[in-house]
């Protein structure tokens, strides 16, 4: 009898679980145009992530991505008319402002869901758009409070376009608070040569600066700092590019300049890295070509491909609530960019994802009455010794700045204050320490000399990152102490009395 029952029971749930495997699930498709291949890779994974997060629910996304050039509006144009001829349920991209212009006032005349992840000035509050991108004015507030925390009296803003400059527009207000502002721009049709304008800006005496530049030039800029003389201890930047953290800043981190930067997006997050590995297999099996041959590591994603995960999963959990909580049935419907047909479910979507709220990768997304995305938090970053560090961590809703910085370690004495400096190294002619190089050439500089310890000034240069010029002390004494008068004499005087570096370090015998 028990057997019986137990095959009657397990014929009953096999049923019913091959009835939940063969249910018809509700397809949603959703375009998606990007200029960046790696962004078109993040949708694709997000939808299937998406997907696979429910494994019982009814509704399945299916992705289709574009990849159309920055500048390519009419394209991007034209490709949003066929997706809508689709069927879209929803619209994601582009990246480009100018681009996205045009994909947004197709998407408010037939009232489709239209998911931003860039940087928009221009957010009006009743529209189609879902914009994911942390609010510019809110953003702005943080590197206002970070200037007033720091107490800088006199702030030079650095930037390369309107765009930049727009990103720190409430610094400005500063001027009326008996502060000074300066702005300067940086050229960028010179080739990519900053160095002129940034000697201009070395010239004035600043030493506190906001750095408001894209990422097209950021590496280059800082890079050309460094050339300059600009990355040394008596100067401190603030870095209003939340995507600084992708690139190497080891050069830079052994100059003792104060260099804060803002970090939406965790590297050593759980699920950032899964997203950074899947991006990854996912160009293996497509074949793509990227700069990575070898890996994408998590902390080289910037912060825009994040968003477009968040982008996705909001809209699939915004969908299965409807659908599924609310039990409201959702089809899409093909339309033409050349009628005047909408689809009457389009703005119900919208409504419902800017009243929803979900933990992201770049943070908790929820928007405000307005329907931006003004509740955010950023963490604080230092580049420090050791590489960057979280210092503080800023709200945009309570503006609160929180700093809790740890206590600076002591690891190699004197690092900071010799980098990308110029000292003067004391020798005296002595074998093998220090000598005249034998040659038939006509040497200058620091080419005349060779020995022992020139060996070692040379490979200390390398690894502690400053310059250095040899002089040779004429008398040949090292130094002598008279116990009479209580002074030293020879090199050892000459370095007590304001030479940088000590004469023993290039003289073996003392």
């Amino acid at each position: 009898m028990y057997f019986k029952v137990s095959l009657i029971i397990s014929f009953v749930l096999i049923n019913l679980l091959k009835g939940e495997s063969d249910r018809q699930k509700q397809i949603y498709k959703v375009g998606g145009i990007f200029s960046n291949v790696d962004h078109g890779i993040a949708f694709e994974i997000a939808a299937f992530s998406a997907n696979n997060k429910y494994p019982w629910s009814e509704i399945e996304l299916v992705p289709f991505t574009h990849i159309i050039a920055y500048q390519h509006a009419l394209k991007a144009y034209s490709t949003t008319c066929n997706l809508l001829r689709d069927g879209v349920a929803g619209l994601f991209g582009p990246s480009s402002e100018f681009s996205s212009a045009y994909v947004q006032s197709i998407c408010d005349a037939k009232e489709i869901p239209h998911v931003e992840t860039h940087c928009n000035f221009n957010i009006r509050r009743n529209d189609s758009l879902v914009n994911l991108h942390p609010h510019p004015r809110s953003l702005s507030n943080l590197f206002l409070d970070l200037v007033e925390a720091y107490r800088w009296q006199k702030v030079v803003i650095i930037y390369d376009n309107d765009e930049s400059l727009l990103g720190v527009s409430t610094i400005l207000g500063l001027n009326k608070k008996e502060k000074v502002v300066v702005i300067k721009q940086l050229e960028t049709q010179d080739s990519g040569n900053f160095r002129p304008a940034l000697t201009t800006i070395k010239a004035t005496g600043n030493t506190e600066f906001v750095l408001a530049c894209s990422m097209d030039v950021m590496e280059e800029v800082l890079k050309q700092l460094q050339q300059v003389g600009m990355m040394t201890d008596i100067y401190s930047y603030i870095i209003t590019n939340l995507d600084v953290q992708t690139l190497d800043l080891s050069p830079y981190q052994y100059a003792g300049t104060n260099i804060t930067l803002g970090r939406i997006i965790d590297p050593e997050d759980t699920e950032v890295m899964q997203l950074a590995e899947s991006i990854y297999k996912f160009r293996k099996s497509r074949e793509v070509n990227t700069e990575d041959e070898v890996l994408f590591p998590s902390w080289k994603m910037r912060y825009e491909t994040a968003l477009i995960a968040d982008a996705v999963q909001l809209f699939y959990e915004t969908l299965y609530d409807l659908t599924i909580d609310k039990k409201k049935s959702i089809t899409a419907t093909p339309l033409s960019c050349h009628e005047d047909s909408s689809w009457n479910e389009g703005y119900t979507i919208t409504n419902s994802m800017k009243t929803k709220s979900v933990k992201g990768l770049t943070g908790l997304i929820r928007f405000d009455t307005e329907g931006f995305r003004s509740d955010f938090n950023i963490d604080i970053m230092e580049l420090s010794l050791g590489g960057l560090i979280t210092v503080g961590q800023w709200n945009s809703l309570r503006r609160s700045l929180n700093i809790y910085r740890p206590e600076k370690t002591s690891t190699r004495s004197g690092v900071e204050n010799i980098f990308n400096r110029t000292l003067t190294v004391i020798i005296t002619i002595s074998q093998p320490y220090g000598m005249l190089t034998e040659t038939t050439t006509q040497l200058v500089g620091n080419d005349r000399f060779e020995g022992f310890c020139i060996d070692v000034i040379r490979e200390l240069s390398h690894i502690l990152g400053f310059n250095y010029t040899f002089v040779i002390q004429e008398d040949g004494v090292n130094g002598v102490f008279n116990l009479t008068t209580g002074l030293w004499n020879g090199m050892i005087r000459e370095v007590m009395e304001g030479v940088r570096l000590s004469a023993s370090l290039a003289k073996g015998s003392v």
